[in-house]
């Protein structure tokens, strides 16, 4: 049923910042951009960081034998970049808690060592004696591979840096609606101004300005980023608004 209109009020000082409609189906679509954002850099983050352990371990437990070249492979990339590859096969005896077994290595190469390592050589490997698949080359540095995976985890988490932003507004947000759900209390309220936020390039958010007295408190303002309420709505209209009584400043437009 409409409300009636009423007359309109006077807003008291400045407009409160805008925020914000916190939703549930906001909620999810931010964590699932967020984590599709940020899965192929901990992927990586997580790769690097099993180097780093490897390396770590590599001095007290490190076993030293003999990779047989048994795949070879070349790509190149869009740019025309080619990159060399060799698959590398090891056996590796039986241990107090460990069956022999061969295992396969992928390691790349430079492209003259690529020529003169045909199918069949030999390339000395460095493997964990208790994880027998965490292996590198034994010619490879250690400082250079920890190099290389502390400069990839800063990279990769850079790049990761606003999936990981999506994720926590996600989780802010979400965390919101279960304290509203549990225990928002729906007040009156009433609408103080319908008026538009700019932002770069002519832009704006459509916001609603509107006021309200949460159960055994004071009189509160809030400004929500509301499309649909600022289409809708005219300063002085009554409206419904839900609000966590002990924490008045969670509060959203409930029914307009």
């Amino acid at each position: 049923m409409a409300r009636p209109a009423v007359a309109p009020v006077v807003a008291d000082g400045p407009r409160p910042q805008p925020r914000g409609r916190a939703t549930w189906r906001g909620a999810i679509a931010l964590l699932v951009l967020g984590g599709l954002w940020c899965l192929f850099p901990l992927v990586g983050i997580a790769r690097s960081v099993s180097d780093l352990a490897r390396e770590w371990r590599l001095p007290q437990e490190g076993v030293t034998t003999d990779g047989l070249v048994v795949a070879r492979r070349v790509e190149t990339d869009a740019e025309g970049s080619t990159s060399h590859h060799l698959t590398l096969a090891y056996d590796v005896p039986a241990g107090p808690t460990l069956r022999p077994g061969r295992f396969l290595y992928e390691a790349q190469v430079g492209a003259e060592a690529y020529e003169d390592l045909p199918k069949g050589s030999r390339l000395p490997l460095l493997y964990l004696r208790s994880a027998p698949a965490s292996v590198r080359l034994a010619a490879d540095s250690g400082v250079g591979v920890v190099f290389r995976a502390g400069l990839v985890i800063v990279l990769l988490t850079v790049f990761a840096g606003p999936g990981l932003l999506f994720v926590v507004a996600a989780v802010v947000s979400g965390t919101q609606l279960w304290r509203l759900a549990w225990g928002g209390r729906f007040v009156s309220g009433q609408v103080e101004e319908c008026w538009l936020y700019p932002l770069d390039e002519g832009a704006a958010h459509q916001c609603v300005t509107f006021r309200f007295t949460p159960p055994g408190g004071t009189l509160q303002r809030a400004t929500e980023i509301n499309a649909e309420a600022h289409k809708r709505l005219r300063p002085g209209r009554a409206v419904v608004v839900e609000v966590l009584p002990r924490c008045p400043t969670l509060c959203r437009l409930a029914e307009w």
